[in-house]
Protein backbone atom coordinates (compact mmCIF):
# COMPACT_ATOMS: atom_id res chain seq x y z
CA UNK A 1 0.00 0.00 0.00
CA UNK A 2 1.27 3.64 -0.74
CA UNK A 3 -1.48 5.50 0.27
CA UNK A 4 -2.86 6.37 4.02
CA UNK A 5 -1.78 9.52 6.21
CA UNK A 6 -4.15 12.16 6.61
CA UNK A 7 -7.13 10.08 5.66
CA UNK A 8 -9.18 11.14 8.58
CA UNK A 9 -8.16 14.90 7.93
CA UNK A 10 -9.31 14.29 4.48
CA UNK A 11 -12.46 13.19 5.47
CA UNK A 12 -13.26 15.55 7.87
CA UNK A 13 -12.38 18.35 5.79
CA UNK A 14 -14.77 16.50 3.03
CA UNK A 15 -17.75 16.54 5.45
CA UNK A 16 -17.13 20.16 6.89
CA UNK A 17 -15.93 22.46 4.06
CA UNK A 18 -17.71 24.03 1.28
CA UNK A 19 -18.95 22.40 -1.36
CA UNK A 20 -17.17 21.35 -4.86
CA UNK A 21 -13.61 22.33 -2.88
CA UNK A 22 -11.95 19.02 -4.02
CA UNK A 23 -12.63 19.72 -7.43
CA UNK A 24 -9.88 20.49 -9.88
CA UNK A 25 -9.26 23.73 -11.76
CA UNK A 26 -11.14 23.06 -15.17
CA UNK A 27 -12.41 19.74 -13.88
CA UNK A 28 -16.02 19.55 -13.95
CA UNK A 29 -17.86 20.02 -10.59
CA UNK A 30 -19.49 16.84 -8.90
CA UNK A 31 -23.10 17.43 -9.53
CA UNK A 32 -24.30 18.01 -6.52
CA UNK A 33 -22.35 21.20 -5.60
CA UNK A 34 -24.73 23.46 -6.43
CA UNK A 35 -27.07 22.34 -4.28
CA UNK A 36 -26.83 23.68 -0.57
CA UNK A 37 -24.87 21.43 1.54
CA UNK A 38 -27.37 19.80 4.23
CA UNK A 39 -25.80 20.16 7.58
CA UNK A 40 -24.51 16.34 8.40
CA UNK A 41 -25.67 15.15 12.32
CA UNK A 42 -23.64 15.54 14.56
CA UNK A 43 -23.32 11.80 15.73
CA UNK A 44 -22.65 10.46 11.59
CA UNK A 45 -19.84 12.89 11.05
CA UNK A 46 -18.70 11.49 14.66
CA UNK A 47 -19.02 8.11 13.66
CA UNK A 48 -17.82 8.20 10.34
CA UNK A 49 -14.52 10.07 12.00
CA UNK A 50 -14.32 7.14 14.58
CA UNK A 51 -13.72 4.57 11.49
CA UNK A 52 -11.31 6.63 10.38
CA UNK A 53 -9.28 7.29 13.19
CA UNK A 54 -10.03 3.52 14.38
CA UNK A 55 -7.55 2.55 10.95
CA UNK A 56 -5.42 5.08 11.23
CA UNK A 57 -4.64 3.53 14.82
CA UNK A 58 -3.93 -0.10 13.69
CA UNK A 59 -7.15 -1.26 14.60
CA UNK A 60 -7.72 -2.29 10.54
CA UNK A 61 -10.47 -5.32 11.37
CA UNK A 62 -12.53 -2.84 13.79
CA UNK A 63 -12.38 -0.51 11.29
CA UNK A 64 -13.66 -2.44 8.27
CA UNK A 65 -16.54 -3.56 10.50
CA UNK A 66 -17.59 0.02 11.16
CA UNK A 67 -17.54 1.09 7.33
CA UNK A 68 -19.76 -1.95 6.23
CA UNK A 69 -21.86 -0.52 8.67
CA UNK A 70 -21.67 3.38 7.83
CA UNK A 71 -21.70 2.90 3.92
CA UNK A 72 -25.46 0.88 4.60
CA UNK A 73 -26.39 4.08 6.99
CA UNK A 74 -29.54 5.90 5.50
CA UNK A 75 -28.19 9.17 6.78
CA UNK A 76 -25.49 8.98 3.95
CA UNK A 77 -28.08 10.63 1.31
CA UNK A 78 -27.75 13.66 3.24
CA UNK A 79 -24.46 14.26 1.94
CA UNK A 80 -23.26 15.65 -1.29
CA UNK A 81 -21.41 13.72 -4.07
CA UNK A 82 -17.74 14.86 -2.57
CA UNK A 83 -18.55 14.29 0.89
CA UNK A 84 -19.87 10.29 0.25
CA UNK A 85 -16.47 10.27 -1.95
CA UNK A 86 -14.47 10.41 0.73
CA UNK A 87 -16.54 8.23 2.83
CA UNK A 88 -15.99 5.23 0.11
CA UNK A 89 -12.46 6.23 -0.16
CA UNK A 90 -11.97 5.73 3.49
CA UNK A 91 -13.91 2.67 3.57
CA UNK A 92 -11.45 1.40 0.39
CA UNK A 93 -8.69 2.22 2.26
CA UNK A 94 -9.53 0.05 5.69
CA UNK A 95 -10.36 -2.64 2.84
CA UNK A 96 -6.91 -2.78 1.66
CA UNK A 97 -5.41 -2.98 4.72
CA UNK A 98 -7.16 -6.15 5.34
CA UNK A 99 -6.18 -6.77 2.01
CA UNK A 100 -9.99 -7.05 0.37
CA UNK A 101 -8.50 -5.77 -2.77
CA UNK A 102 -11.10 -6.75 -5.07
CA UNK A 103 -13.52 -4.80 -1.92
CA UNK A 104 -10.98 -1.98 -1.91
CA UNK A 105 -10.92 -1.54 -5.76
CA UNK A 106 -14.74 -2.07 -5.79
CA UNK A 107 -14.95 1.11 -3.35
CA UNK A 108 -12.25 3.12 -4.52
CA UNK A 109 -14.18 3.56 -7.94
CA UNK A 110 -17.49 4.24 -6.06
CA UNK A 111 -15.55 7.27 -4.94
CA UNK A 112 -14.59 7.82 -8.13
CA UNK A 113 -18.02 7.76 -9.71
CA UNK A 114 -19.57 10.09 -7.06
CA UNK A 115 -16.26 12.61 -7.53
CA UNK A 116 -14.38 12.23 -10.67
CA UNK A 117 -12.00 14.89 -9.02
CA UNK A 118 -11.12 12.85 -5.76
CA UNK A 119 -7.39 12.60 -6.13
CA UNK A 120 -6.43 10.58 -3.39
CA UNK A 121 -9.01 8.05 -4.72
CA UNK A 122 -7.64 8.37 -7.96
CA UNK A 123 -4.14 7.59 -6.01
CA UNK A 124 -5.24 4.88 -4.56
CA UNK A 125 -7.07 3.17 -7.60
CA UNK A 126 -3.34 3.22 -9.62
CA UNK A 127 -1.49 2.22 -6.77
CA UNK A 128 -3.85 -0.80 -6.64
CA UNK A 129 -3.34 -1.47 -10.15
CA UNK A 130 0.17 -0.76 -9.74
CA UNK A 131 0.55 -3.33 -7.13
CA UNK A 132 -1.90 -6.01 -9.51
CA UNK A 133 1.08 -5.63 -12.17
CA UNK A 134 -1.49 -3.48 -14.11
CA UNK A 135 1.81 -1.04 -15.12
CA UNK A 136 0.33 0.82 -17.69
CA UNK A 137 -3.68 1.65 -15.91
CA UNK A 138 -1.96 2.07 -13.24
CA UNK A 139 0.42 5.03 -14.51
CA UNK A 140 -2.43 6.28 -16.17
CA UNK A 141 -4.54 6.76 -12.86
CA UNK A 142 -1.13 7.91 -11.41
CA UNK A 143 -0.86 10.45 -13.73
CA UNK A 144 -4.60 12.27 -14.05
CA UNK A 145 -4.18 12.10 -10.05
CA UNK A 146 -0.84 14.33 -10.61
CA UNK A 147 -2.72 16.49 -13.49
CA UNK A 148 -6.08 16.64 -11.36
CA UNK A 149 -5.10 17.51 -7.46
CA UNK A 150 -4.99 20.95 -6.65
CA UNK A 151 -2.03 22.79 -5.73
CA UNK A 152 1.15 20.60 -5.16
CA UNK A 153 1.08 17.22 -5.56
CA UNK A 154 1.45 15.06 -2.86
CA UNK A 155 2.82 11.93 -4.94
CA UNK A 156 5.26 10.19 -2.95
CA UNK A 157 8.71 9.95 -3.91
CA UNK A 158 9.26 6.31 -4.39
CA UNK A 159 6.15 6.10 -6.46
CA UNK A 160 7.43 9.19 -8.80
CA UNK A 161 10.75 7.42 -9.44
CA UNK A 162 9.03 4.45 -10.23
CA UNK A 163 6.96 5.70 -12.75
CA UNK A 164 8.82 7.45 -14.60
CA UNK A 165 11.30 4.36 -14.81
CA UNK A 166 8.09 2.27 -16.38
CA UNK A 167 7.17 5.14 -18.79
CA UNK A 168 10.85 5.97 -19.88
CA UNK A 169 9.98 4.42 -23.26
CA UNK A 170 6.45 5.96 -23.76
CA UNK A 171 7.50 9.78 -24.13
CA UNK A 172 3.53 9.76 -24.54
CA UNK A 173 2.66 8.82 -21.05
CA UNK A 174 6.18 10.25 -19.29
CA UNK A 175 6.24 13.88 -20.94
CA UNK A 176 2.68 14.50 -19.74
CA UNK A 177 3.26 12.92 -15.66
CA UNK A 178 6.80 15.48 -15.60
CA UNK A 179 5.22 18.42 -16.79
CA UNK A 180 2.61 17.93 -14.26
CA UNK A 181 4.66 17.41 -12.10
CA UNK A 182 7.22 20.44 -12.76
CA UNK A 183 4.23 23.40 -13.48
CA UNK A 184 2.81 22.06 -9.96
CA UNK A 185 6.03 22.57 -8.07
CA UNK A 186 6.90 19.06 -7.24
CA UNK A 187 9.75 18.01 -5.06
CA UNK A 188 10.86 15.27 -3.45
CA UNK A 189 10.56 16.25 0.02
CA UNK A 190 11.69 19.59 -0.47
CA UNK A 191 14.42 18.56 -2.82
CA UNK A 192 14.20 19.70 -6.63
CA UNK A 193 14.08 16.37 -8.20
CA UNK A 194 16.35 17.56 -11.29
CA UNK A 195 16.89 13.92 -12.72
CA UNK A 196 13.16 13.94 -13.63
CA UNK A 197 13.71 17.94 -14.77
CA UNK A 198 16.57 16.17 -17.03
CA UNK A 199 14.39 14.07 -18.28
CA UNK A 200 11.80 16.31 -18.99
CA UNK A 201 14.38 18.49 -20.89
CA UNK A 202 15.27 15.64 -22.61
CA UNK A 203 11.92 14.93 -23.85
CA UNK A 204 11.36 18.54 -25.06
CA UNK A 205 14.81 19.33 -26.57
CA UNK A 206 13.72 16.25 -28.97
CA UNK A 207 10.30 18.10 -29.58
CA UNK A 208 12.20 21.51 -30.33
CA UNK A 209 9.92 23.08 -27.63
CA UNK A 210 12.98 25.94 -26.66
CA UNK A 211 10.27 28.27 -24.45
CA UNK A 212 8.78 25.35 -22.41
CA UNK A 213 12.73 23.81 -22.10
CA UNK A 214 13.76 27.07 -21.36
CA UNK A 215 11.60 26.77 -18.20
CA UNK A 216 12.86 23.62 -17.18
CA UNK A 217 16.68 24.20 -17.90
CA UNK A 218 15.49 27.51 -15.11
CA UNK A 219 15.29 24.88 -12.46
CA UNK A 220 18.16 22.16 -13.20
CA UNK A 221 21.25 23.23 -10.82
CA UNK A 222 22.32 19.52 -9.59
CA UNK A 223 25.85 18.58 -10.53
CA UNK A 224 25.72 15.67 -12.00
CA UNK A 225 22.48 17.10 -14.40
CA UNK A 226 24.28 20.32 -15.54
CA UNK A 227 27.27 17.90 -16.41
CA UNK A 228 24.72 16.01 -18.60
CA UNK A 229 23.03 19.38 -19.69
CA UNK A 230 26.79 20.37 -20.65
CA UNK A 231 27.97 17.20 -22.44
CA UNK A 232 24.97 16.40 -24.43
CA UNK A 233 25.20 18.92 -27.67
CA UNK A 234 21.22 18.74 -27.84
CA UNK A 235 20.94 21.37 -25.15
CA UNK A 236 24.07 23.49 -26.64
CA UNK A 237 21.52 26.06 -28.79
CA UNK A 238 19.59 26.41 -25.32
CA UNK A 239 23.18 26.75 -23.01
CA UNK A 240 25.40 29.30 -22.29
CA UNK A 241 28.50 27.45 -21.59
CA UNK A 242 30.37 30.48 -19.38
CA UNK A 243 27.08 30.82 -17.40
CA UNK A 244 28.66 30.75 -13.95
CA UNK A 245 25.06 29.25 -13.03
CA UNK A 246 26.06 26.04 -15.28
CA UNK A 247 29.36 25.54 -13.47
CA UNK A 248 28.78 21.86 -11.44
CA UNK A 249 31.33 22.52 -9.33
CA UNK A 250 30.27 25.62 -7.92
CA UNK A 251 26.79 23.96 -7.77
CA UNK A 252 27.54 21.35 -5.19
CA UNK A 253 29.08 23.48 -2.89
CA UNK A 254 26.51 26.01 -3.38
CA UNK A 255 24.02 23.66 -2.76
CA UNK A 256 25.94 22.26 -0.25
CA UNK A 257 25.94 25.76 2.24
CA UNK A 258 22.43 25.99 1.50
CA UNK A 259 21.16 22.62 2.85
CA UNK A 260 23.70 22.76 5.49
CA UNK A 261 21.95 25.73 6.80
CA UNK A 262 18.83 24.42 6.47
CA UNK A 263 19.39 21.13 8.45
CA UNK A 264 21.31 22.89 10.89
CA UNK A 265 18.50 24.52 11.69
CA UNK A 266 15.96 21.86 11.43
CA UNK A 267 17.97 18.76 11.90
CA UNK A 268 15.87 15.25 10.63
CA UNK A 269 16.14 11.98 9.27
CA UNK A 270 14.58 12.80 5.57
CA UNK A 271 15.74 13.11 1.71
CA UNK A 272 17.38 16.92 2.06
CA UNK A 273 19.79 14.88 4.94
CA UNK A 274 20.11 11.68 2.14
CA UNK A 275 20.50 14.69 -0.75
CA UNK A 276 23.27 16.43 1.87
CA UNK A 277 24.93 13.04 1.93
CA UNK A 278 24.75 12.57 -1.74
CA UNK A 279 26.22 16.19 -2.57
CA UNK A 280 29.62 15.57 -0.18
CA UNK A 281 30.02 12.34 -1.73
CA UNK A 282 29.79 14.09 -4.80
CA UNK A 283 32.39 16.74 -3.78
CA UNK A 284 34.62 14.27 -2.34
CA UNK A 285 34.14 15.17 1.31
CA UNK A 286 33.92 11.92 2.98
CA UNK A 287 34.96 13.28 6.13
CA UNK A 288 32.01 15.02 6.63
CA UNK A 289 29.90 12.20 5.64
CA UNK A 290 31.42 10.14 7.96
CA UNK A 291 30.75 12.86 10.58
CA UNK A 292 27.05 13.08 9.32
CA UNK A 293 26.68 9.36 9.75
CA UNK A 294 28.40 8.59 13.00
CA UNK A 295 25.26 9.04 15.14
CA UNK A 296 23.15 6.79 13.37
CA UNK A 297 25.23 3.49 13.82
CA UNK A 298 23.51 3.29 17.29
CA UNK A 299 20.85 4.43 15.95
CA UNK A 300 20.36 1.88 13.10
CA UNK A 301 21.37 -0.97 15.34
CA UNK A 302 17.93 -0.97 16.95
CA UNK A 303 16.00 0.95 14.18
CA UNK A 304 12.32 -0.80 15.07
CA UNK A 305 11.04 3.00 17.20
CA UNK A 306 12.26 4.91 13.79
CA UNK A 307 8.71 6.12 11.54
CA UNK A 308 9.15 4.31 8.08
CA UNK A 309 10.18 6.96 6.19
CA UNK A 310 13.04 7.70 8.63
CA UNK A 311 14.60 4.23 8.40
CA UNK A 312 14.26 4.87 4.56
CA UNK A 313 16.69 7.92 5.15
CA UNK A 314 18.77 6.16 7.66
CA UNK A 315 19.39 3.76 4.99
CA UNK A 316 20.39 5.40 2.57
CA UNK A 317 22.58 7.48 4.75
CA UNK A 318 24.56 3.96 5.75
CA UNK A 319 24.75 3.78 2.61
CA UNK A 320 26.66 6.58 1.88
CA UNK A 321 29.18 5.87 4.87
CA UNK A 322 29.81 2.74 3.22
CA UNK A 323 30.86 4.71 0.29
CA UNK A 324 32.77 7.09 2.10
CA UNK A 325 34.50 4.10 3.58
CA UNK A 326 35.08 1.76 0.76
CA UNK A 327 36.93 4.97 -0.51
CA UNK A 328 39.48 5.46 2.45
CA UNK A 329 40.28 1.97 1.76
CA UNK A 330 37.99 0.87 4.74
CA UNK A 331 36.42 -2.15 3.47
CA UNK A 332 35.48 -4.07 6.18
CA UNK A 333 34.01 -0.86 7.80
CA UNK A 334 32.05 -0.39 4.41
CA UNK A 335 30.75 -4.36 4.39
CA UNK A 336 29.57 -3.72 8.09
CA UNK A 337 28.03 -0.39 7.23
CA UNK A 338 25.99 -1.81 4.39
CA UNK A 339 24.88 -4.11 6.84
CA UNK A 340 23.56 -1.84 8.75
CA UNK A 341 21.90 -0.63 6.43
CA UNK A 342 20.03 -3.35 5.27
CA UNK A 343 18.50 -4.04 8.78
CA UNK A 344 17.55 -0.24 9.22
CA UNK A 345 15.41 -0.37 5.63
CA UNK A 346 11.96 0.34 5.61
CA UNK A 347 10.08 -2.28 7.82
CA UNK A 348 7.57 -3.27 4.68
CA UNK A 349 11.07 -5.19 3.35
CA UNK A 350 11.91 -2.87 0.82
CA UNK A 351 15.67 -3.06 1.61
CA UNK A 352 16.56 -4.22 -2.12
CA UNK A 353 18.95 -1.31 -3.23
CA UNK A 354 21.27 -1.54 0.09
CA UNK A 355 21.41 -5.39 -0.76
CA UNK A 356 22.51 -5.36 -4.42
CA UNK A 357 24.78 -2.45 -3.14
CA UNK A 358 26.06 -4.85 -0.72
CA UNK A 359 26.60 -7.34 -3.38
CA UNK A 360 27.96 -5.09 -5.44
CA UNK A 361 30.70 -4.03 -2.87
CA UNK A 362 31.29 -8.22 -1.76
CA UNK A 363 32.12 -9.15 -5.55
CA UNK A 364 33.78 -6.34 -5.85
CA UNK A 365 36.03 -7.81 -2.88
CA UNK A 366 35.87 -10.79 -4.49
CA UNK A 367 33.84 -12.65 -2.12
CA UNK A 368 31.61 -13.94 -4.39
CA UNK A 369 29.45 -16.38 -2.21
CA UNK A 370 28.48 -13.91 -0.08
CA UNK A 371 27.72 -11.78 -3.14
CA UNK A 372 25.82 -13.70 -4.49
CA UNK A 373 24.12 -14.56 -1.19
CA UNK A 374 22.67 -10.90 -0.89
CA UNK A 375 21.46 -10.90 -3.92
CA UNK A 376 19.52 -13.96 -4.38
CA UNK A 377 16.00 -14.11 -2.89
CA UNK A 378 15.07 -10.90 -3.86
CA UNK A 379 11.48 -11.37 -5.46
CA UNK A 380 10.56 -8.80 -8.18
CA UNK A 381 12.47 -5.93 -9.09
CA UNK A 382 12.84 -3.44 -11.63
CA UNK A 383 14.79 -3.75 -14.59
CA UNK A 384 17.71 -2.05 -13.47
CA UNK A 385 17.75 -3.92 -10.55
CA UNK A 386 17.86 -7.19 -12.31
CA UNK A 387 20.61 -6.04 -14.49
CA UNK A 388 22.59 -5.14 -11.13
CA UNK A 389 21.75 -8.75 -9.83
CA UNK A 390 22.71 -10.37 -13.54
CA UNK A 391 26.17 -9.06 -12.94
CA UNK A 392 26.41 -9.12 -9.72
CA UNK A 393 25.76 -13.14 -10.36
CA UNK A 394 27.56 -13.19 -13.67
CA UNK A 395 31.02 -11.28 -11.93
CA UNK A 396 30.82 -13.64 -8.50
CA UNK A 397 30.40 -16.74 -10.88
CA UNK A 398 33.70 -15.81 -13.45
CA UNK A 399 35.31 -15.95 -10.17
CA UNK A 400 33.69 -19.26 -9.00
CA UNK A 401 34.83 -20.35 -12.70
CA UNK A 402 30.84 -21.53 -12.44
CA UNK A 403 30.25 -21.75 -16.06
CA UNK A 404 26.30 -22.52 -15.78
CA UNK A 405 25.91 -19.91 -13.17
CA UNK A 406 27.66 -17.34 -15.50
CA UNK A 407 25.99 -18.49 -18.85
CA UNK A 408 22.30 -17.93 -16.44
CA UNK A 409 23.62 -14.52 -15.66
CA UNK A 410 24.24 -13.23 -19.30
CA UNK A 411 21.11 -14.98 -20.45
CA UNK A 412 19.57 -12.54 -17.79
CA UNK A 413 21.71 -9.36 -18.64
CA UNK A 414 20.63 -9.88 -22.33
CA UNK A 415 16.69 -10.05 -21.28
CA UNK A 416 17.10 -6.37 -20.41
CA UNK A 417 19.26 -4.61 -22.08
CA UNK A 418 16.85 -2.59 -23.72
CA UNK A 419 15.51 -1.43 -20.91
CA UNK A 420 18.36 -0.98 -18.45
CA UNK A 421 21.94 -1.37 -21.13
CA UNK A 422 24.29 -0.02 -19.12
CA UNK A 423 24.87 -3.13 -16.31
CA UNK A 424 24.77 -4.89 -20.25
CA UNK A 425 27.48 -3.07 -20.91
CA UNK A 426 29.30 -4.14 -17.91
CA UNK A 427 29.00 -8.03 -18.36
CA UNK A 428 30.60 -7.60 -21.76
CA UNK A 429 33.48 -5.83 -20.21
CA UNK A 430 33.72 -8.42 -17.61
CA UNK A 431 33.68 -11.20 -20.52
CA UNK A 432 36.20 -9.05 -22.17
CA UNK A 433 33.91 -8.68 -25.53
CA UNK A 434 35.14 -5.65 -26.42
CA UNK A 435 33.89 -5.27 -29.77
CA UNK A 436 30.66 -6.18 -28.74
CA UNK A 437 31.25 -3.68 -25.54
CA UNK A 438 31.90 -0.52 -28.56
CA UNK A 439 28.83 -1.57 -30.42
CA UNK A 440 26.84 -1.88 -27.54
CA UNK A 441 28.08 1.36 -26.49
CA UNK A 442 27.89 3.59 -29.63
CA UNK A 443 24.25 2.34 -29.79
CA UNK A 444 23.69 4.15 -26.03
CA UNK A 445 25.17 7.52 -27.84
CA UNK A 446 23.05 6.99 -30.74
CA UNK A 447 19.40 6.74 -28.55
CA UNK A 448 17.50 10.00 -27.72
CA UNK A 449 16.60 7.70 -24.56
CA UNK A 450 20.37 6.72 -23.37
CA UNK A 451 22.38 9.24 -24.36
CA UNK A 452 22.78 11.18 -21.33
CA UNK A 453 23.37 8.38 -19.12
CA UNK A 454 26.09 7.11 -21.88
CA UNK A 455 27.61 10.52 -21.90
CA UNK A 456 27.69 11.13 -18.02
CA UNK A 457 29.49 7.46 -18.01
CA UNK A 458 32.17 8.77 -20.56
CA UNK A 459 33.10 12.22 -18.65
CA UNK A 460 36.63 12.29 -17.15
CA UNK A 461 35.94 12.94 -13.25
CA UNK A 462 37.76 12.49 -10.10
CA UNK A 463 38.59 8.39 -9.17
CA UNK A 464 39.75 6.14 -6.46
CA UNK A 465 41.06 2.90 -7.23
CA UNK A 466 38.92 -0.15 -8.01
CA UNK A 467 38.13 -3.42 -5.93
CA UNK A 468 40.35 -6.07 -6.81
CA UNK A 469 37.22 -7.80 -8.29
CA UNK A 470 36.29 -4.50 -10.47
CA UNK A 471 39.75 -4.11 -11.74
CA UNK A 472 40.09 -5.58 -14.89
CA UNK A 473 36.86 -4.53 -16.12
CA UNK A 474 37.46 -1.05 -15.33
CA UNK A 475 40.77 -1.41 -16.78
CA UNK A 476 38.62 -2.37 -19.73
CA UNK A 477 36.31 0.33 -19.44
CA UNK A 478 39.41 2.83 -19.97
CA UNK A 479 40.47 0.95 -23.27
CA UNK A 480 37.12 1.48 -24.66
CA UNK A 481 36.37 4.74 -23.78
CA UNK A 482 39.50 5.60 -25.93
CA UNK A 483 38.61 3.30 -29.00
CA UNK A 484 38.62 5.23 -32.05
CA UNK A 485 34.84 4.46 -33.25
CA UNK A 486 33.62 5.30 -29.80
CA UNK A 487 35.47 8.67 -29.76
CA UNK A 488 34.35 9.33 -32.91
CA UNK A 489 30.50 8.49 -32.01
CA UNK A 490 30.77 10.90 -29.10
CA UNK A 491 31.79 13.79 -31.32
CA UNK A 492 28.53 13.59 -33.40
CA UNK A 493 26.32 13.61 -30.43
CA UNK A 494 28.19 15.07 -27.70
CA UNK A 495 31.74 16.03 -25.51
CA UNK A 496 33.97 14.77 -23.11
CA UNK A 497 35.64 17.11 -20.03
CA UNK A 498 37.26 17.31 -16.92
CA UNK A 499 35.54 17.69 -13.65
CA UNK A 500 37.04 18.00 -9.83
CA UNK A 501 34.16 15.47 -8.92
CA UNK A 502 32.95 12.16 -8.29
CA UNK A 503 30.32 10.56 -10.70
CA UNK A 504 27.90 8.00 -10.93
CA UNK A 505 31.23 5.08 -10.27
CA UNK A 506 33.78 6.44 -8.45
CA UNK A 507 36.68 4.60 -10.21
CA UNK A 508 36.08 5.99 -13.46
Amino acid sequence: MTRGAGLTLALLLALHAAPGVHAAPHAPAPASAARPLVPVPADLAAALDAAAEQGQQGDARGAGEAFDRLLQDPRLTLLDDTQRSAVWMAAAWTAGTLEQWTLARQRVREALRLDPSNSLARYFLGSLQIDAGELDQGADSIIRAVQTEPGTPTLRTALAWALAAHLRDQPARLRPFLQALFDKGWTSDGVEPDDLWLSLATLQADAGEAEALATTLSRIDGPRELIALRSDKRFDPYLKRDDPRLDPVRAVHARIASLSDTLRRTPQFNDLTTEFGRLLLVAGREEEVLTLTEPLLAIAAGPEALPAEQRRSVAWLLDQRATALRRRGEHAQAVASLRLAVRAADPTGDTVSQRLNLGVLLAGLEQPEPALAEVSGLGDVSAYGESTRALVELVSALQLRDAARADRARTALAAVRAQAPQNPLEGLLADDRMDDAATALMAMLASPRTRVDALLSLQDMRTVPALPGDAARTARWRQLKQRPDVQAAVRQVGRIERYALYGDDDTR
